[in-house]
């Protein structure tokens, strides 16, 4: 009969500096987060990230509900719809809006850390692209079509801009920035 080996015994028992250390306190380079230089590289893209995820949905909503909708209404000589009920429509604002907001936050942190000027004029203009997404199904099965479902694109163009404003405020230029408005300068 062949024996088992037990291997629970055969561990190493741990070092007994080990048992007897203190735990390190945590020191202000390890609140930092993942930027080791102290700029905050990383938490400047999770604020940019979280600004567009949670401000690019509820934006397009009010931009579609609020904005575009009485001006489509008020030309078809009907009165406008103003109505605050139309907040529960959140949730399928986040459902449909969060891959536009998401892909416009990846254009956005792309055009920062190269320092391209006019940056929230791009993402708007990536928004109105953007927008177009949630609808490619209904482009391709040929239920919209025509030059007034561009009106659209002001539903992701709004938002884009707005979160690329707020997600670049208070940011510190980079270096290809300075350098770049250093040579105009001169």
């Amino acid at each position: 009969m062949d024996r088992v080996p037990n291997f629970a015994c055969q561990l190493d028992p741990p070092a007994p500096n080990v048992l007897l250390a203190r735990p390190r306190r945590a020191t202000e380079n390890d609140l930092r987060g993942p930027a080791s230089s102290g700029d905050f590289a990383g938490y400047q893209d999770l604020k940019r990230f979280l600004i567009f995820a949670l401000l690019g949905p509820p934006l397009g909503l009010i931009a579609g509900l609020w904005g575009i909708l009485p001006v489509l209404n008020q030309s078809l000589t009907d009165p406008p719809v103003f109505d605050y009920h139309q907040i529960v429509l959140l949730p399928l604002a986040y459902i449909i809006g969060i891959l536009p907001a998401l892909l416009v936050a990846v254009f956005d942190n792309a055009l920062a850390r190269r320092g391209i000027g006019r940056w929230v004029l791009w993402c708007a203009m990536l928004g109105f692209c953007a927008s177009f997404l949630p609808l490619s199904s209904a482009f391709a099965m040929g239920f919209l079509h025509g030059p007034a479902v561009l009106i659209f694109g002001l539903i992701g163009a709004a938002p884009g801009a707005a979160c690329s404003w707020l997600a670049g405020r208070g940011e510190p230029p980079t270096p290809a920035a300075v350098a770049a408005r250093g040579e105009r300068g001169a």
